[in-house]
C-alpha cells in the first residue's frame, strides 16, 4: 500500500495517544459537570428573554411598574436625599406561636411578645421564632402585619411594592417577579361607588395614579394579573378608621375576597382591633424591633449618601426601640443637632417637638412659617375628631384660610397657596391619586392633634375619650404637655374590675411622659408593684406589670428590679431579669454586672433570659459574660447564647466563627445550633466547611442538620391559618378518644372541648395556645373558664390567650 509521502513515516506514540485520551476525559467530566449549570443559565436566559418579550409587548404593564418605582420615593423621610430602595432596612417578624410539642410550650416571659408588642419590644425576653421578610412574601398569601406606632408600617409596604415592581429573574427576589402590586390607602377608595364588582374601587384609585399613557389599559391590567395569581394588594390605614367606619370597610372586603378568592393581599394595622380580618384567611405576624445587625446594615446603607462619614448607631439607638424614633435621631444627629442623642431627649414628645421644629425651619422661606404648626395641628385634630382618613383640596384651603386668619389676622391668598404648598412638599404629607392630603405616619397626626388640644384648652374633650383606643397615643402627648392629674381618675378606679387591667397600664404608659408630678405617680406604682408580687395573678399579667414598672423611667425602680432578683421565687426572678434589661438603657456597667451574676442562678430559665438580655443590650460590657457563657456554660445555656449570638452583629458573627472551631465539641455543636436562625448567607459556607472538614462524626451530623433547616426555610412553603388536623398530637389524643380531629366550623369546637375534658395539663394548655393561633372570638367564654383550672400551667397560658383574643377583637 502506497502511502502519501506525508504518512509514510507515521509511528503510533502511545504518549500522544494517552495524553489526547486524557485530555478528551477531562473534557468530557468538564462537560458533564458544567452542563446542568450551563442549562439552568439557559432555561433562567430563556426565562427572562420570555419575560421581557411579554413586558415590551404589554407597555401598561411595563409603564405601571416604573411609575410605582417612583410612586414608593414619597414613603420615607430622606426622600430629597436617597431612594428608598437604597437606604431600607427590612425588620424581621414573628413567627406564629408554636404549638408542635405540647412538652415544650413558649413560657410567659416569651408569650408576652405576642400579646403586648408595644411593652416587649423595649425588653428582652426568651427567644421566640422570627421569620425574615423574604420568608413572609414568598410563603404567604394573605398575610396581616402587626405594629405599633412608629414600628414603620407605612414605609414597609412601601418597600415590598417597590421588590414587586423591580423584580427581576435574578435572585434574591425572582419569586417576585411578574407579581403587580396595587399598594393603596384606604383613604384613596371611594367604597360609595355603585360598581357591583368590588375591584372597581382599587381600580378606579390606581387609574387616577397612572399617567395618561397607562390610565386606559389599568383595568385590563389588574384583572389579567388577578387571572394570573400575580395581583398583590398592599392596604394601609386599618387602625386609623374611626368607630363605626369599619363596617363599610369589612364588608368591602368580605365583597372583595369572596368575588376574587384567589387575591393576594397584604395589610397593616395596629396590635389591636385586627381579628375581624382573620375570617378573610389572613396569617397575622408582628414587626419586630431592629437589632444590632439590622442597625449595622441601616448604618452601611446610608454611609454613601452621607459621602462615606456614617454616623455611628449608639448615637442616635438603643435596643428595642421603634424604626421611627430611631429615624428621627438619625436625621436630627445628620443635621447637626448636637441636642439630638441616644439617650436625649428622653421624652417622646421633647423628640418630636425638637423635630418639628427642624422641619418647619427646613421649609420654603416664602411660606408663612409662623402660621405652619397651628396649621397641621389644626389638620391633625380636625382628621381625628371627624374620623376622616385624609382632607379635600377645598377642606385644606378653609382650613388654612382660617389658620392665617387667627394667626395674622389676615388672609391673603398668596399666603393660603405658600401654606398650602409648602404642607404637600413636606414628607410628614402624603397628596393621594383623589387629591386628598393625609399624614404620611398616624403619629405625627397624633402628636399635632394633642398640640392643638392643648393651644385651643380644649380640656373637656381628652377627658371625654380617655379610655378610646384611637385616642390612646394622642392623650399620651397631651400628658407631656399638661399632666395627668384631671384624666388619670377614672382610668386607675376602672383597672380593678378589668380583667387586663388596661385602665392602670395606660396611666403607667404616661409616667414617662407626663408633665406634672401629682401623687397619681406614687399611685400607679404602687398598684404595679403590687400587682407584679401577687400571685393571685396571672404570669403574663404579672410580668407586663414589671415590664411597665422598669419602663416608667421613676426614680426607685432599680431598687425594686434588684429585690425581685433576690426573691426565693423563680417567677420573680424570670420577671427580675426581663426588667432589667431595659434598666441597661441608662445604667449598662450595672446592669450587665447584675445580669453577670444572674448567669449562676439555679433556675434555667433565669440564666438563659440573663444570656439573651447581655445579647440584646449590644453593649461591649456584656462581651466577655457571652464568651463565658458559651464556653462554660451548661449545654443549654450554651445553645441559647449562640442563638443570641446570631443577633448581636459582626462582634456575634466572630465569635461564633471561632467557637466552630473550638477544642471542645459542645462549644462547636452549641455555635452550630445558633447557626440555624441565621438567615444571612454567610452561615451557610461554614456550616458546609464543618460538614466536610470536622473530626467528629456527632459535630459534622449537627451541621448537616443545621444546613437542612436552613435550605428547607428557603424553599415555598404556603403559610396560612392553622389547620389543627396537622397537629400530631391532637390527631393521637383524637385517637386514643375514639374519634379524628374535625376540618371545617367543627375545628374550634373540638379544640375548646380539649382544652376543657383532656386528662394531662400539658394537652389542655397546649389545646389553649393553639386556639391562640385560631384566635376567634367565641372562644373567649371557654378560655375564661380554662383559667380557673385546677393547673397552674392551664391556668397562665389560658389568660395569655384570653389577653391575646381580646386584644384582636377590641
Amino acid at each position: 500500500m502506497n502511502l502519501p509521502p506525508n504518512l509514510s513515516n507515521w509511528q503510533f506514540d502511545i504518549i500522544s495517544f494517552l495524553l489526547g485520551l486524557l485530555v478528551g476525559i477531562i473534557l468530557f467530566i468538564a462537560w458533564q459537570k458544567s452542563y446542568p449549570v450551563l442549562r439552568k443559565k439557559m432555561v433562567r436566559l430563556q426565562r427572562w428573554w420570555k419575560i421581557v418579550t411579554a413586558r415590551l409587548r404589554t407597555g401598561v404593564e411595563q409603564r405601571f411598574y416604573t411609575e410605582t418605582i417612583g410612586f414608593v420615593q414619597g414613603y420615607h423621610l430622606g426622600r430629597h436625599l436617597v431612594a428608598l430602595e437604597k437606604i431600607y432596612t427590612p425588620p424581621r417578624f414573628l413567627a406564629p406561636l408554636p404549638v408542635d410539642d405540647p412538652e415544650h410550650l413558649l413560657p410567659a416571659s416569651a408569650q408576652f411578645n405576642y400579646i403586648w408588642p408595644e411593652l416587649a419590644t423595649a425588653v428582652a425576653t426568651p427567644l421566640v421564632p422570627e421569620m425574615t421578610l423574604r420568608q413572609l412574601l414568598r410563603n404567604g398569601r394573605r398575610i396581616l402585619i402587626t405594629g405599633t406606632a412608629g414600628s414603620g408600617k407605612t414605609t414597609l409596604l412601601a418597600y415590598i411594592t417597590y421588590l414587586c415592581a423591580a423584580a427581576t429573574p435574578a435572585e434574591p427576589d425572582d419569586y417576585l417577579l411578574l407579581t403587580l402590586p396595587a399598594m393603596l390607602h384606604l383613604a384613596e377608595l371611594n367604597l360609595a361607588t355603585e360598581e357591583t364588582d368590588p375591584l372597581a374601587p382599587i381600580i378606579t384609585a390606581l387609574r387616577q395614579r397612572s399617567s395618561p399613557l397607562a390610565r386606559p389599559g389599568i383595568p385590563d391590567l389588574l384583572r389579567q394579573k388577578l387571572k394570573a395569581d400575580n395581583l398583590l394588594l398592599l392596604l394601609d390605614g386599618w387602625d386609623e378608621l374611626a368607630d363605626g367606619m369599619e363596617t363599610a370597610v369589612f364588608t368591602w372586603l368580605h365583597n372583595l375576597f369572596t368575588t376574587h378568592p384567589n387575591l393576594r393581599a397584604i395589610i397593616t394595622t395596629s396590635p389591636t382591633g385586627y381579628g375581624p380580618l382573620l375570617s378573610f384567611g389572613f396569617t397575622q405576624t408582628i414587626i419586630r424591633p431592629w437589632d444590632i445587625n439590622e442597625l449595622e446594615t441601616f448604618a452601611e446603607q446610608w454611609a454613601k449618601p452621607l459621602e462615606n462619614n456614617p454616623l455611628s448607631p449608639e448615637r442616635y439607638w438603643l435596643p428595642g426601640r421603634s424604626a421611627h424614633e430611631t429615624s428621627l435621631r438619625f436625621w436630627l444627629l445628620m443635621q447637626g443637632h448636637t441636642a439630638s442623642t441616644a439617650h436625649n431627649p428622653q421624652r417622646i414628645y421633647d423628640l418630636f417637638t425638637l423635630y418639628l421644629k427642624h422641619a418647619i425651619a427646613q421649609t420654603d422661606e416664602t411660606a408663612p412659617q409662623a402660621s405652619m404648626e397651628p396649621f397641621w395641628q389644626s389638620m391633625a385634630y380636625t382628621l381625628l375628631s371627624s374620623g376622616k382618613l385624609s382632607l379635600t383640596a377645598n377642606e385644606l384651603t378653609a382650613l388654612a384660610t382660617e389658620t392665617l386668619q387667627y394667626n395674622m389676622a389676615q388672609t391673603d391668598v398668596n399666603e393660603v397657596k405658600a401654606l398650602q404648598k409648602a404642607t404637600l412638599q413636606h414628607p410628614f404629607f402624603v397628596q393621594d391619586s383623589n387629591g386628598s392630603v393625609r399624614f404620611l405616619s398616624k403619629t405625627w397626626r397624633d402628636f399635632l392633634a394633642a398640640g392643638y388640644l392643648v393651644q385651643q384648652e380644649l380640656t373637656d374633650v381628652p377627658a371625654s375619650h380617655v379610655r378610646e383606643e384611637a385616642w390612646a397615643n394622642v392623650l399620651r402627648f397631651y400628658v407631656a404637655q399638661v399632666g395627668a392629674a384631671a384624666l388619670v381618675k377614672p382610668l386607675l378606679h376602672s383597672q380593678v374590675s378589668s380583667p387586663m387591667r388596661d385602665g392602670l397600664f395606660q396611666a403607667a404608659s404616661w409616667l414617662p411622659e407626663a408633665a406634672d408630678s401629682d401623687k397619681w405617680r406614687q399611685q400607679t406604682l404602687i398598684l404595679l408593684g403590687q400587682m407584679t408580687r401577687q400571685r393571685t395573678f396571672a404570669q403574663v399579667l404579672r410580668l407586663r406589670a414589671a415590664v411597665a414598672l422598669a419602663q416608667t423611667a421613676q426614680p426607685g425602680t432599680m431598687t425594686f428590679v434588684q429585690q425581685l432578683l433576690e426573691r426565693s421565687d423563680r417567677f420573680l426572678r424570670q420577671m427580675g431579669v426581663v426588667a432589667l434589661s431595659h434598666l441597661g438603657w441608662a445604667e449598662p456597667e450595672q446592669v450587665v454586672e447584675m445580669l453577670q451574676n444572674t448567669l449562676a442562678d439555679g433556675d434555667g430559665l433565669v440564666r438563659e433570659t440573663a444570656v439573651t438580655a447581655l445579647s440584646w443590650l449590644a453593649t461591649p460590657l456584656a462581651e466577655t459574660a457571652l464568651l463565658s457563657a458559651l464556653i462554660e456554660g451548661d449545654d443549654n445555656m450554651r445553645r441559647v447564647t449562640a442563638a443570641s449570638l446570631v443577633h448581636r452583629g459582626d462582634f456575634g458573627r466572630d465569635i461564633l466563627k471561632e467557637a466552630l472551631e473550638d477544642e471542645d465539641v459542645r462549644v462547636r455543636r452549641a455555635a452550630i445550633y445558633g447557626l440555624t436562625r441565621a438567615d444571612d448567607v454567610w452561615a451557610e459556607p461554614l456550616l458546609a466547611q464543618v460538614e466536610r472538614q470536622d473530626s467528629e462524626w456527632l459535630v459534622r451530623t449537627a451541621a448537616t442538620e443545621a444546613l437542612e433547616m436552613i435550605r428547607t426555610r428557603r424553599k415555598p412553603s404556603p403559610w396560612e391559618p392553622l389547620q389543627p388536623r396537622q397537629l400530631r398530637w391532637l390527631s393521637a389524643y383524637a385517637t386514643m378518644e375514639g374519634r379524628v380531629v374535625p376540618i371545617g366550623e367543627a375545628t374550634l369546637p373540638f379544640v375548646v372541648q380539649v382544652m376543657a375534658q383532656a386528662t394531662k395539663p400539658s394537652v389542655r394548655a397546649a389545646a389553649a395556645m393553639v386556639l391562640g393561633q385560631l384566635l376567634d372570638e367565641q372562644t373567649i367564654p371557654a378560655l375564661e373558664t380554662a383559667v380557673q383550672d385546677p393547673d397552674t400551667q392551664v391556668q397562665n397560658t389560658a389568660f395569655a390567650i384570653l389577653c391575646l383574643v381580646r386584644r384582636a377583637f377590641k
